[in-house]
């Protein structure tokens, strides 16, 4: 299938040095080139390969309170009721605003 590629000077030049080398065509250094980087990025996959390492440790885990992610909103605003405001900063803010 035809492709067309634009290539700046440089890798042009290095293109049809590899090609003259290899005794091949520049279209054929092209498609061993991506062959090489598609098996790269296919091999090289680090979430996929942490994931299949712990696939059997997900959901072995009991204990605690079920819930605990469905009360968050009001564990935060708890928090937030608790923390005492900051004195002094507003005062400092309109100081620099002078």
């Amino acid at each position: 299938m035809p492709t067309s590629v634009r290539l700046d000077i440089k890798t042009e030049q290095t293109l049809a040095r590899l090609a003259r080398k290899k005794g091949t065509s520049k279209s054929a250094v092209l498609r061993e080139a991506v062959d090489c980087l598609a098996r790269q990025a296919l091999h090289a996959q680090p979430n996929s390969d942490r994931f299949a390492r712990a696939e059997d440790l997900l959901g072995c885990v009991s204990g605690g309170a079920a819930d605990l992610s469905t009360r968050t909103g009001a564990g935060f605003r708890r928090l937030l009721a608790q923390k005492k405001p900051r004195t002094g900063r507003a005062e400092k803010l309109r100081g620099l605003r002078d």
